[in-house]
């Protein structure tokens, strides 16, 4: 008994450094989240014990890997030339195995908190999301005046629009997180930090003009109240529709094109869409070329000026990079992700917050961010830790330790 309580308060703290350290990383660099997690991963690998379905989700990302890596092979990128230490750490895949190692450690421990570790885990995660809101509200409305005074010291000097845009990053972590820490809050009866959550993350987004994460929480939003009025039903819509991106975008993309529905709708978006649909037109037809295999991992960077780091479309560039293996394994995991869900329909909130979560990730990696971008996966893979947490927060005094865990690791 003394054991596993100890391992209680070993992973309470682990959590208590998360919800103190997702503020900070939020608001001063995003990419905090990449050792962030991967170190409480690493301090939860003692505790390391998948089982059940837990190996499905990792076999599927284990396999995801496993095929970058080998498509390594024939890609343009210069992933191959390893003469150093430096060099090796500049391998992809040696990253994505290390997130699914090191998340996929913290995403399972999440399902051994006992109840009362949960509640006060997820209350810790909940203060530090409504402190970064708070920060974020009185950066948009002062032009992110204190991150500009902070520049120099713990930040690199930037223009002042571009101080704006680092702020801005701050509104994703807030998006990504917001269904569970909420839920939770209210759950403890915090109503008013519920309210003061919520007005801060719109508020924020507004001001600081998150496009990306301002329509990620409304179509979550959507998700959420559909789950909660349907059930298993919705779960199952919703995975099938986040499968059918993952095989299908592309190929409808290139039936637009083709029909001339592509032509009527550029040039009547906000710049910044009408330099995506020029990304996408470009990968798209060059995707054809090799649909099969793809072009290899990273090989999005080998074309500047065409495309920018990455197609900023995440079912496009699986099938660009990774070709049919890769979007059929990123789409198994996904589906495989909410028939897990599925199997709590019966719990309809939880539920109805996992759905909004992972819809909510999506959608912002559907637009925004490389589906390599580490922090971008780690805060994934925090985001469905903390609504496992949910869960267990959820299930009744004295339960056992029936982790309940959806998947693996994200």
């Amino acid at each position: 008994m003394e054991t596993e309580a100890g391992s209680q308060r070993y992973l309470l703290g682990i959590w208590i450094a998360m919800g103190v350290l997702t503020p900070l990383f939020g608001f001063l660099g995003a990419r905090g989240f990449a050792p962030g997690v991967g170190l409480m991963g690493l301090l939860c690998l003692p505790l390391l014990r998948p089982r059940g379905s837990d190996w499905i989700g990792f076999g599927l990302l284990a396999a995801l890997v496993a095929w970058a890596a080998i498509s390594m092979s024939w890609s343009a990128a210069p992933n191959l030339a390893v003469h150093s230490l430096k060099d090796l750490g500049r391998l992809t895949p040696l990253h994505m195995a290390l997130q699914l190692l090191l998340s996929g450690a913290f995403v399972v421990a999440a399902g051994t908190l006992r109840k009362e570790t949960a509640d006060k885990a997820l209350r810790w995660l909940g203060y530090g999301l409504i402190a970064l809101a708070v920060i974020l509200v009185i950066e948009g409305l002062t032009q992110a005046a204190l991150y500009q005074r902070m520049q120099g010291i713990l930040t690199p000097k930037v223009r002042p629009d571009l101080a704006v845009r680092n702020v801005a990053v701050g509104a994703y972590v807030l998006a990504a997180l917001i269904w569970p820490a909420g839920v939770a809050l209210q759950r403890a009866g915090r109503n008013l930090l519920v309210l003061l959550l919520a007005a801060a993350v719109v508020f924020s987004t507004v001001f600081l003009r998150g496009d990306s994460p301002s329509l990620a929480i409304l179509v979550g939003a959507i998700a959420f109240v559909l789950v909660l009025k349907l059930g298993k039903p919705a779960i199952l819509g919703l995975g099938a529709l986040w499968g059918a991106y993952w095989l299908a975008t592309p190929w409808a993309m290139l039936a637009m094109q083709k029909v001339g529905l592509w032509d009527r709708i550029y040039g009547h978006l906000p710049a910044s869409w009408n330099r995506r649909m020029e990304i996408w037109a470009f990968t798209n037809q060059r995707l054809v070329e090799d649909p099969l295999t793809g072009w290899g991992l990273d090989a999005s960077r080998t074309f500047p000026g065409y495309i920018q780091l990455h197609p900023h479309d995440g079912a496009v560039q699986a099938w660009f990079e990774l070709g049919l293996p890769g979007a059929v394994l990123i789409a198994a995991f996904f589906v495989f992700l909410f028939w897990r869900i599925s199997r709590f329909a019966g719990e309809r909130v939880f539920a109805a917050t996992a759905c909004a979560t992972a819809t909510v990730y999506l959608v912002i990696g559907a637009i925004s961010f490389s589906l390599w971008q580490e922090w971008w996966i780690c805060l994934g893979a925090f985001a469905l830790a903390a609504c496992i947490a949910l869960r267990r927060s959820m299930a009744p005094a004295g339960a056992g330790l029936d982790s309940g865990a959806p998947v693996a690791a994200a």
